[in-house]
């Protein structure tokens, strides 16, 4: 367990596998690698960082996070939201590149894209499972697919579903609202 009481900058190449508590704010410069744990602190991944979801074990979500750089997700282990929200800012890039999930453990969660979340790897699902996705960006699904199984997604103007795979809206009620483009939606809830 590390506790953080005022505000931490990772410049560099650091792994993480604990617990990360306190009241400060973690900025992420270079490169984080996440394993195993939980992050209980407002973390922001800034412009040119990188933060990598790695390894097979579940990873818990307290505290927000915000992307404005790179956040890659090659473990098999699902992230856990216990209420809170991932924000994916434009510019942002979410690289899936495992089959791994979006899970509700507690409270409303909810990922808001801005900016890119594509599943580039792995021929099985992404699944946001009671895990609401608040969109105006590109959700690009390469290769298999992203499911969404939550209430509260929200698809707004400028949402742009893309790529060879599928993004498939299944259970849970989801709102389409203004101009959308798709090339591989697929309605089946």
């Amino acid at each position: 367990t590390l506790n953080t009481n005022s505000a931490v900058l990772a410049n560099g190449v650091l792994a993480f596998g604990g617990v990360l508590n306190g009241s400060g704010a973690l900025s992420v410069a270079g490169h984080l690698n996440w394993s195993a744990g939980n992050i209980r602190v407002p973390t922001t991944v800034v412009p040119g960082g990188s933060l990598e979801l790695s390894g097979g074990a579940d990873k818990g979500l307290t505290g927000s996070l915000t992307n404005f750089g790179t956040v890659t997700w090659s473990g098999s282990g699902n992230l856990l939201f216990d209420p809170t929200v991932l924000d994916n800012r434009p510019g942002g890039l979410i690289d899936l590149q495992s089959d791994s999930s979006f899970v509700y453990y507690n409270g409303a969660p909810y990922v808001a894209n801005a900016g890119t979340i594509r599943k580039s790897a792995g021929t099985g699902t992404n699944v946001f499972n009671g895990v609401a996705l608040r969109n105006t960006g590109i959700v690009e699904a390469q290769t298999g697919w992203i499911l969404f199984l939550a209430n509260g997604c929200l698809f707004q103007t400028g949402t742009q579903f893309k790529g060879a795979g599928a993004n498939v809206l299944g259970a849970g009620v989801v709102t389409l609202d203004g101009s959308i483009s798709s090339e591989n939606l697929v309605f089946d809830g």
